[in-house]
């Protein structure tokens, strides 16, 4: 049996919201923390010197990236970056949209920025900010001691709703970007977090400025990803398709590579053999149509890849590609995992498909086990080029 004291617990917190606590308490623990620190020159002189620097770091963050946007902008004509003209590799770099050399003008500009400014105002600290955080500490000391408290615990407001505004921007965040609906409801219970989100948020979050972020995020990186060489991209950048990686999804099992060895028997001519676990893909696994809607909604959702395939003998255009690699993989073909897109009736979508060597012509030979059936031949097709298009390599065995 649950005790008195339990039972009183539960009941406690039944009624009061652990965000609404968290978030009065961030608000009174800095004001709770100056009543009981006297206020003087040096804290005040302290403060001051942090709002500077905050200032000083926001306006030289802003100004590097304009400045840097402009100089890549019209890849690179104008006249910012004609100053670079005569310098080769900086040129180069610009017109080439390489981005890892914006991240260093980037970086660069927002230190030598920040130098600049915290130079000029250095005669701002001597002349203003010193002797006017000396009158107001002596001032707070001539007042009597209740007054001293109360003037010390007001001036920790900025940093309390500082604080409550980062949290509640926090939770804002976690609420829009996290699967965990029991938690988001219950941040959405709080009274607290309403009250900010509501009135400080919102604003911000809806502004057009800021709705104007994910698009410049998602430009820059597929910049970044267009600007680095294959080699970097692996080193990377960890690619997931339908909700897993590559390795993963091309993983193989005893009971497929049984079946691949099986099938090709004595066979050793790489095309031949390539060609008959083409045939026995295209005709044992089927497509998952359900799946693919599900993908369309939640890729991570479901279970993809050369395993499930083989074990369900079903799956989408991407599983059927990565069983024919884990296939060709036992008997050693060499194989590639393609993705791109492919015409299905009037319409061009996402597809998977692979390419195996053949070395009696040392040339790479299309391979469609999707597309491929009793009724169309998708191996080595005359007219694989009319159907596919934008073809992209995302992996070679």
């Amino acid at each position: 049996m649950m005790g008195a004291g339990s039972l009183w617990c539960m009941s406690f917190f039944e009624h009061i919201n652990l965000v609404s606590v968290f978030l009065v308490g961030l608000f009174l623990l800095p004001v709770v923390y100056g009543l009981f620190r006297p206020l003087t020159g040096a804290r005040i002189f302290h403060s001051f010197s942090t709002a500077v620097s905050v200032v000083i770091m926001t306006v030289s963050a802003v100004a590097a990236v304009c400045i840097t946007n402009f100089l890549y902008s019209n890849n690179g004509d104008n006249f910012l970056s004609n100053l670079f003209k005569d310098i080769e590799v900086i040129r180069y770099s610009i017109l080439s949209q390489d981005v890892l050399v914006y991240a260093l003008f980037l970086i660069a500009l927002l230190i030598i920025l920040s130098g600049l400014l915290q130079l000029l105002f250095i005669p701002l600290h001597r002349l203003v900010f010193i002797p006017l955080s000396n009158k107001m500490g002596s001032a707070v000391a001539s007042a009597n001691k209740a007054v001293r408290r109360l003037i010390s615990g007001f001036w920790q407001l900025p940093k309390s709703v500082w604080l409550v505004l980062i949290f509640t921007l926090f939770f804002n965040f976690y609420s829009v970007l996290s699967k965990n609906t029991a938690l988001n409801d219950y941040i959405e219970e709080s009274s607290a977090y309403r009250l900010v989100e509501r009135n400080a948020i919102r604003p911000i979050v809806t502004s057009d400025a800021v709705r104007q972020i994910p698009a410049f995020i998602d430009s820059t990186v597929d910049k970044a990803v267009q600007s680095l060489s294959p080699e970097g991209r692996r080193l990377l950048i960890k690619v997931y398709i339908n909700g897993v990686t590559v390795d993963e999804a091309v993983r193989s099992s005893p009971d497929i590579d049984n079946i691949a060895i099986d099938l090709v028997g004595a066979e050793n001519d790489h095309y031949k053999m390539a060609e008959i676990l083409y045939v026995w893909v295209a005709g044992n696994i089927g497509y998952d149509h359900e799946k693919a809607d599900q993908i369309e909604t939640d890729a991570f959702a479901t279970y993809s890849g050369a395993v499930p395939a083989f074990s369900e003998k079903t799956g989408v255009c991407f599983d059927k590609a990565c069983l024919y690699v884990a296939m060709c993989r036992a008997v050693g073909v060499r194989v590639r995992l393609l993705t791109g897109h492919a015409l299905s009736g009037s319409e061009w979508l996402d597809h998977s498909w692979n390419e195996i060597f053949d070395e009696r012509d040392g040339r790479w030979v299309n391979v469609d086990t999707t597309f491929g059936g009793p009724s169309s031949d998708y191996f080595d097709n005359e007219g694989f080029s009319n159907d596919h298009s934008d073809t992209e390599i995302q992996g070679e065995w």
